[in-house]
Parts: structure tokens; C-alpha cells; sequence
């Protein structure tokens, strides 16, 4: 478990572990993550059962604080929250917005979002990359175990 001060009003913080590593940016609700940025403030990876490198990560939200602990990443905003997702084999139909069954790992999400959409991502190679939309929420928490 990693936690480091970046500034008065950010923290980042992060769990590596041996088969995914989670990490997240808390901002006392002071930074946005619009579409054109380079600011990701909740990430995961892990390996795949096909040894490639399964990642998702925050791509767009209103402001936004991230805080993981250990398998647990808690996102707190006020608003619609995008997420990218990309894993060798991963299908759209094992993506709810209650739980990801991915291969290599299953996210169990909870929340108060009201609404939920999921999509091939028109950025990344079709069949295996999801843009998925959790809006008009609050908090957010996904729970990762390793498979």
C-alpha cells in the first residue's frame, strides 16, 4: 500500500500487488478529469489468463476524489463518471453495472449512480475495449479480486 502527499489538496494512493495494481488521486473535490486530459485519477491493471495486460481508468468525470485501499477503490463526485476498459477477451455482456466479470478479474461495483450505459470504445480496437458510463452518482465502489 503506497500513499503519498502531492500537494495541500492531493493525495494519490495506490495498491500493487502480485496480480493487479490499483491507484487512485483524492483532490478534495478541486480537479476535473475532461475528456482532453492527461489526468486519469483511479486506474487498475492486472494480467489477463491470454498474458496480456487487462487496465481500466477513470477518462472523464466532474471533480473527483479516488482513494484505494488494498482491492477497494472509492470514487467519490458529483455527476457522470466515464470509464475506459480494455482486456484481451473481455465481452460486453459480462459488464453490468452491479459487476465486470473480466478475464482475469471480476469488479463488484456499488453505488448510487441512477444510471448505467456500456459501449465499444470507438477509440480503441473493437471487440475487446468498453467505455462504460455510470451517471449521476455520488460514490462509486469497485471491489477487484484476481481470478
Amino acid at each position: 500500500m503506497v500513499r503519498r502527499q502531492i500537494t495541500d489538496d492531493r493525495v494519490a494512493t495506490a495498491w500493487i500487488g502480485n496480480r493487479v495494481i490499483l491507484g487512485g488521486e483524492s483532490t478534495k473535490l478541486t480537479k476535473d478529469a475532461p475528456e482532453d486530459t492527461q489526468f486519469h485519477p483511479a486506474t487498475g491493471q492486472w494480467r489477463t489468463p491470454a498474458g496480456s495486460i487487462g487496465w481500466f481508468y477513470v477518462w472523464h468525470a466532474p471533480k473527483i476524489d479516488v482513494d484505494v485501499d488494498h482491492t477497494t477503490m472509492k470514487i467519490a463526485t458529483d455527476g457522470t463518471v466515464i470509464i475506459r476498459l480494455k482486456a484481451e477477451g473481455a465481452k460486453i455482456a459480462d459488464i453490468t453495472a452491479a459487476q465486470w466479470s473480466l478475464p482475469g478479474l471480476m469488479v463488484k461495483i456499488a453505488g448510487d449512480t441512477t444510471g448505467f450505459a456500456v459501449k465499444e470504445s470507438a477509440y480503441y480496437a473493437p471487440g475487446d475495449s468498453f467505455e462504460i458510463t455510470y451517471a449521476s452518482m455520488r460514490t462509486l465502489r469497485l471491489i477487484v479480486t484476481p481470478r
